[in-house]
C-alpha cells in the first residue's frame, strides 16, 4: 500500500511538471509591446530582453524593420527624435535629450482593502527630457507615467510631460 501510495505520488508529481514545462518556457519569450515607428537623429535602445542585452544600441535609418520594444527596454535621443507606437495605437513621442523606460505587465490591486483584481499595466518612466503623448482610451490597461517626482495615470488622453533633473 505505502508503495502504490508513493507511486501515486511520483505520477502526480511528473504530470503536473509536464504541463509546467511549456508554460515556463512560452513566459521566457518576451511580448513585442512597442515599436520605434519613426526616428530621426540620434536615437538609442537598451534592451533587458533582446542581444545584445542591457547594451546601448544606436538606431540605423538604414534599416527597414521597424524596432521592437520589450518590457523593460530603454529609450534615449541625444540629438534626435523618437516616436514610440504600441499596439493599441497609443502614441509617445520622444523630443532632443530624453529618456524613458517602458513597462508593462500584470498587477494586482486592492479592492476595499481585501480582495485582489489583475489588470494590465504599461508604465513609462521618464529619466530626463520632455515627451509628448496619444494615450486611447483602453479598459483593459491602464497607462501610467512616471518621473522621479511624480506619478499620472491616465486612461486615454493626449499629454505632454517633461522632467529636468536639474530643477526637479
Amino acid at each position: 500500500e505505502k508503495i502504490n501510495t508513493l507511486s501515486f505520488i511520483v505520477s502526480v508529481f511528473l504530470a503536473v511538471a509536464f504541463c509546467l514545462v511549456p508554460l515556463s518556457a512560452s513566459a521566457e519569450q518576451p511580448a513585442k509591446i512597442a515599436t520605434v515607428s519613426q526616428f530621426e537623429g540620434e536615437v538609442f535602445v537598451k534592451s533587458k530582453t533582446m542581444k545584445p542585452v542591457g547594451e546601448w544600441v544606436k538606431l540605423k535609418k538604414d534599416v527597414q524593420v521597424a524596432y521592437t520594444l520589450y518590457s523593460g527596454d530603454e529609450l534615449k535621443t541625444g540629438k534626435g527624435t523618437a516616436e514610440i507606437k504600441f499596439e493599441d495605437e497609443s502614441i509617445v513621442q520622444l523630443t532632443e535629450k530624453t529618456s524613458i523606460t517602458i513597462d508593462e505587465g500584470m498587477k494586482r490591486r486592492k479592492i476595499f482593502g481585501i480582495l485582489s483584481e489583475a489588470y494590465l499595466s504599461r508604465t513609462i518612466k521618464l529619466a530626463f527630457g520632455s515627451i509628448w503623448a496619444d494615450i486611447k482610451p483602453n479598459k483593459e490597461k491602464k497607462t501610467d507615467f512616471e518621473s522621479p517626482t511624480i506619478v499620472a495615470g491616465v486612461k486615454g488622453t493626449t499629454l505632454s510631460f517633461r522632467f529636468d533633473p536639474a530643477t526637479g
